[in-house]
């Protein structure tokens, strides 16, 4: 007499085009996998992109403040221009229209400080030259940053 086993694991499950259907372990650790590498490169891409986000706004303030910084340099010019070399002394006010006192000017929801000083020329005569120095400093990320300008600037009169 003999006896057969029957064991369902070891017949093939196949559809009409012959591919075997059976899902075992190995199948479930390679769709982990896959999840897995999936996640990190969707993590890594965003990332780069809040990195990318950050540098551009940085760069946009940056230029916002070269332009603050440069719009003293040009209000000390003008003052020069106008024949009164002897109000740009230590105490000049080169203070802006939009600053809001003490040179602070909000743009784009950023607060910049704009700090102007003027020194007399120690290089050329003094009583011919001034040092224009403006720094625009603010926050960046809770992280103080500044752009600072200077300039010699004569009395070509």
């Amino acid at each position: 007499m003999n006896i057969i086993f029957h064991c369902p694991s070891l017949i093939p499950l196949r559809n009409n085009s012959g591919h075997d259907l059976r899902i075992g372990g190995q199948a479930l650790a390679e769709i982990l996998f896959a999840l897995a590498v999936a996640i990190l490169l969707i993590n890594g891409l965003v990332v780069a992109m809040r990195s990318g986000i950050s540098n551009s706004q940085f760069s946009q303030h940056k230029v916002q403040s070269v332009h603050l910084a440069q719009q003293s340099m040009e209000r000390a010019r003008s003052i020069r221009d106008n024949g009164e070399w002897i109000n740009l002394g230590s105490n000049a006010n080169l203070t802006l229209m939009g600053d809001t006192g003490a040179g602070f000017v909000t743009l784009d929801g950023v607060n910049f400080n704009r700090d102007v000083t003027v020194t007399p020329s120690t290089i050329i005569n003094p009583n011919d030259a001034r040092i224009i120095t403006v720094t625009v400093s603010w926050n960046e990320f809770n992280r103080p940053v500044q752009t600072e300008l200077r300039m010699i600037l004569t009395n070509w009169r």
